[in-house]
């Protein structure tokens, strides 16, 4: 798991991911989202985490607030990001409902 752990943290050094730089990861609660937890906790970068159960609007509240940037967003799931981007989308244009 350590050499895992080191080669993500290796790959997210590799992505311009640093010290202080958080990162939203968006996965179920596995394997993979444990150890890049670990690989980021392990370079100092802060993870902020969202969930495939999250609704659209909320992915777009904490991707908004986070101060994650929008190029930090790590998926480790499918066939969420059109979601995500909708919400996005419908919180910065102000308007509010199910996307």
């Amino acid at each position: 798991m350590a050499r895992s752990v080191d080669e993500l943290a290796a790959g997210f050094l590799s992505l311009g991911v640093g010290k202080g730089e958080r990162v939203a990861m968006l996965a179920r609660t596995r394997v993979e989202w444990t150890l890049c937890a670990w690989a980021l906790i392990s370079i100092g970068a802060p993870l902020v985490p969202v969930y495939p159960t999250n609704s659209a609007l909320e992915c777009a509240y904490i991707l908004g607030n986070s101060g994650a940037p929008s190029t930090g967003l790590l998926g480790l799931e499918r066939g969420v990001d059109a979601m995500i981007a909708r919400g996005a989308m419908r919180l910065e244009l102000g308007t509010s409902g199910a996307v």
